[in-house]
Parts: C-alpha cells; sequence; structure tokens
C-alpha cells in the first residue's frame, strides 16, 4: 500500500531565505506514515484499543535532501512500508515537487506494546501478520 500526503509549503515552515528549514522534512514523513497507517485501517485508535499498541516509535530516521523546497510549493510525499523485520519496519518517503525529487528519507519503527511488569515501559513485540498484509506493496 502506498499513501501521497500533500503539503503547501507556509512561511513558518521557512527559513529567511523562504527555503525549507530541514526539520520539517521529519515532521511531514511522520505525518505521512500516521496516514498510511489511518489508510490501512490501522489508526492510533485501533492500534491502542485493539492490540494494546500505544504507536508505532521511531528508532532510527534518516534524509537526503536532493533540492530545495520553497515558499508556496506544493510537495507529494509518497510513502510505504518497504521492509518488515520481526519487530520492526521501514517506511520510506519520496518527496516530490512536481516531476523534482527533493527529498528521499526511511523511518524505522517497532511495534510495542505496555512491558506486563511494568505499565511505565514498553516493550517490543513481533509485528502482526495482519498488520503486515495490510501494508504490503504489491
Amino acid at each position: 500500500m502506498k499513501y501521497v500526503h500533500n503539503v503547501e509549503v507556509m512561511w513558518a515552515d521557512c527559513d529567511p531565505a523562504r527555503i525549507v528549514f530541514h526539520t520539517h522534512f521529519l515532521r511531514w514523513m511522520d505525518d505521512a506514515a500516521n496516514k498510511l497507517f489511518d489508510k490501512a485501517a490501522y489508526g492510533g485508535e485501533r492500534l491502542l484499543t485493539e492490540f494494546g499498541v500505544p504507536g508505532v516509535p521511531l528508532v532510527s530516521v534518516h534524509a537526503d535532501f536532493r533540492a530545495a523546497a520553497k515558499l508556496g510549493d506544493c510537495l507529494q510525499i509518497e510513502c510505504y512500508v518497504s521492509e518488515f523485520g520481526t519487530k520492526s519496519f521501514t517506511v520510506t518517503h519520496n518527496i516530490r515537487n512536481g516531476d523534482v525529487l527533493i527529498a528521499e528519507g526511511w523511518q524505522k519503527r517497532v511495534w510495542c506494546q505496555a512491558d506486563p511488569d511494568d505499565a511505565g515501559k514498553l516493550t517490543t513485540f513481533p509485528v502482526p501478520d495482519e498488520f503486515k498484509q495490510a501494508l504490503a506493496v504489491p
């Protein structure tokens, strides 16, 4: 499954040169991933109530910047799960302004639940097969 998240670059996203400040790309990647999970019917509420998962936290994030994004640009952030491990998965992001590739990135996330011995601690668990099937790229 793939999802495309559209973002219009606003004044607050930019530095004084009207170029997007890099941390906004990480926020947009996170927004796109959450929308991907929603599209697959695995949004935050279902994860918590059905699986006891308070979210799928990031353990690693990476971005490579290819071109500048500027004030007024309309960006398309394509995201999909590119790899599943036993307890983790990778969400890949390609960020474009029309035909121009602006940035590429990925997020490694883990499937976790409250630790049965310590409610204030999270413990990783295997990613359920149904989640993998719902988010698989055909």
